[in-house]
């Protein structure tokens, strides 16, 4: 830590852990009690871990809309990391779940693979009650899609909370309280899924 104690030096290992765990603390704290509170994202480790509290205190439905769904973004894991798989299968373990995902553009996929060779959409996919719980809607063209989005990608869980990304990199704004945001993100979403089908 610096001597000012208001500034945390990101450079000194300790003082970057002890910020990584106050940021994950206020997003448990966040998330658990839907407050209405903005917090910034500017990691992939942060946005992985913020997937993951949406998947953990999610009731109904989590809604995503991602562009690719990367297995890695920055050199970590994204979609490809078992926690995230692990929240994902935990959220529809739960009764009355449901886990809507739209896939703008190239799935981060080999030539000749499919969805399910995808970790996290394969998980998914293959879970028990994957037909009553699980919908993939593939926008294969997203030019299609692109004049409805204000945002890049999001994730909208139960209508109240949301993660919504403000550039192509992982800055992105998080609120588990705000209703009225999450309220339009579901209405595009919802417009998306339909126009693309």
């Amino acid at each position: 830590m610096a001597e000012d104690s208001k500034t945390i030096d990101f450079f000194d290992d300790d003082a970057a852990e002890q910020a990584d765990r106050i940021y994950r603390a206020s997003v448990d704290e966040c998330a658990r009690e839907r407050r209405d509170r903005f917090l910034s994202n500017r990691t992939t480790g942060h946005a992985r871990y913020i997937l993951e509290r949406i998947f953990e205190y999610a009731e109904s439905e989590v809604r995503l809309w991602t562009n690719g769904m990367p297995r890695e973004e920055n050199g970590e894991p994204m979609y490809a990391s078992a926690d995230l798989i692990d929240a994902a299968m935990v959220f529809l373990g739960k009764p009355n779940t449901r886990l809507s995902i739209v896939v703008n553009g190239h799935i981060d996929v080999d030539e000749g693979q499919s969805l399910y060779d995808h970790p996290f959409l394969g998980a998914v996919l293959r879970h028990e009650h994957a037909d009553s719980q699980v919908r993939v809607v593939h926008v294969h063209n997203p030019d299609d899609a692109d004049h409805v989005l204000d945002v890049r990608g999001f994730v909208v869980m139960d209508e109240s909370g949301y993660r919504a990304e403000i550039d192509d990199g992982s800055r992105a704004v998080v609120n588990f309280g705000d209703r009225e945001v999450a309220g339009s993100l579901v209405a595009t979403f919802e417009t998306v899924a339909g126009y693309a089908k």
